[in-house]
């Protein structure tokens, strides 16, 4: 499960972006265009990596979050590869995952790399 254009990172790479995307989904406002908004859920790449540099002290925010999402993003932090607080391997892993043709949970919002 390693990314093909970067195997030297662990195998827990491409499951903790996919959490920490996942867990800006959640945490941070919705991205989308209003008109699409109710259907459709946009997370901006930079919010989740945010989360996964664990810099929670900076975030406003992290006090007003319920108990059970200050959890879920904490246990993600815990399993978090180090190697993904860096923005260039957060964006490249990402792009890895888009493009290893797996299954996932997220697309680029446009249909077009971001990354």
């Amino acid at each position: 499960m390693t990314s093909p254009k970067n195997a030297k990172y662990s195998v827990g790479v491409p499951l903790t972006l996919r959490a920490a995307i996942l867990l800006a989904a959640r945490v941070f406002p919705n991205r989308a265009a209003e008109e699409q908004a109710a259907w459709r859920r946009v997370v901006d790449l930079a919010d989740a990596h945010f989360l996964a540099t664990g810099q929670m002290h900076l975030w406003d925010g992290w006090s007003s979050l319920a108990l059970s999402d200050q959890v879920r993003i904490t246990r993600m932090l815990r399993q978090r590869p180090a190697v993904l607080a860096s923005r260039s391997v957060f964006v490249t892993e990402t792009a890895a995952v888009l493009d290893s043709g797996e299954t996932v949970e997220f697309a680029p919002a446009d249909g077009r790399s971001r990354c």
